[in-house]
């Protein structure tokens, strides 16, 4: 996930729910974006590899993220919606008896 410099919509909004001064920083947000899946490099990316390289780079897909690590990324260009999180709702799935949730899989 990536955002644009100039971003739209309620940014503020979600900037307060999630600011580091709130002892909860959880938000329910609805993001509007531009997805980028695995796609082919382009010629003139392929031929500033190193020639040992080139056929397995040509064979791949460009990606995403830290270290390339991900198939896809939506770059993230308005917040639509963002709403705090209850404070019912678990952080994670697994509570403190290391019991699974049943409705949340």
């Amino acid at each position: 996930m990536e955002f644009r410099d100039h971003l739209q919509g309620a940014v503020g909004k979600m900037d307060r729910i999630v600011s580091k001064g709130r002892r909860q920083r959880r938000a329910w947000v609805i993001f509007e974006g531009v997805f980028h899946g695995p796609e082919p490099y382009k010629d003139t990316e392929i031929d500033q590899t190193p020639p040992p390289l080139r056929e397995q780079v040509r064979k791949g897909h460009r990606r995403y993220g830290h270290m390339d690590m991900f198939d896809s990324m939506i770059e993230v260009t308005k917040v639509v919606e963002a709403t705090k999180v209850a404070d019912d709702v678990p952080d994670s799935k697994i509570n403190s008896d290391r019991k699974i949730y049943p409705d949340l899989h």
